[in-house]
């Protein structure tokens, strides 16, 4: 994350728990890197998901025992932002249940929320 957050994300940004504004830059409105973090590790984390270490999923599987949507789980794959299969069957791409655990611990939303 840069050093300051430079503009408001409007979704967010209304949040009552969203950070102060730290200062402008012209008209965009800037914001403290680490508040932003700290907010978003605080209100908009999900709890990592555990899956059957042995077993073998596929897309959609993954998707409804993550939440994930199947088509964010395709575009990440396109863009190298998903383990490789770890098996296929045919045109099926498969992953271990403790392959897909270990990469959504460390996607930004699935770390664990602080207690």
């Amino acid at each position: 994350m840069s050093a300051r957050y430079l503009s408001e994300n409007p979704r967010w940004g209304r949040h009552p728990g969203w950070p102060p504004a730290i200062g402008r830059r012209g008209r965009t409105i800037e914001f403290d890197a680490e508040a932003v973090a700290r907010f978003f590790g605080e209100h908009h984390t999900r709890e990592a998901t555990e899956l059957d270490p042995s077993r073998r999923y596929t897309v959609v599987e993954i998707a409804e025992a993550s939440g994930l949507q199947p088509d964010s789980i395709r575009s990440d794959m396109s863009r190298g932002r998903w383990p490789a299969p770890d098996e296929t069957d045919g045109d099926r791409k498969l992953w271990r249940g403790e392959t897909v655990t270990a990469h959504l611990a460390g996607r930004r939303i699935y770390r664990n929320k602080p207690k």
